[in-house]
């Protein structure tokens, strides 16, 4: 998977991820992080959100959700980064982080929340 994505709108969606879903006792823990069709996806807690983006090559992974939110914060004020991620890992620049159920073959979402660049939300919750 290899993608250049608008940072902010990335933060904005993974913090529409934070809450837990109705009926469930706690948030969870991991995201799943996609990117096809020019699109890039982040799902969670029955949460799917996606935004344009330049998408390389294929594939999903599933990262912990705060923790990579964490690291996505350390990136402000940049405003677009590149992801490559395989099964040995996610990289953003010189950083590594490792994935888990990593996969090349991925199918858009058919309901998802759109996101545009110029969404603006608040990064409650993700504190550098």
């Amino acid at each position: 998977m290899n993608f250049a994505v608008h940072l902010e709108s990335l933060l904005n969606m993974i913090v529409q991820l934070q809450g837990k879903a109705v009926g469930r006792q706690r948030a969870d823990r991991y995201l799943r992080l996609s990117a096809c069709d020019g699109m890039v996806f982040v799902a969670a807690n029955e949460v799917v959100c996606g935004v344009e983006a330049l998408v390389l090559k294929d594939g999903a992974c599933s990262l912990p959700r705060v923790k990579f939110a964490k690291v996505l914060m350390t990136y402000v004020p940049k405003e677009v980064i590149s992801i490559d991620a395989n099964s040995d890992g996610l990289s953003i620049g010189g950083f590594r982080m490792k994935v888990r159920n990593y996969s090349e073959k991925v199918i858009s979402p058919t309901n998802f929340e759109r996101f545009a660049l110029a969404d603006r939300l608040e990064w409650g919750g993700y504190r550098r």
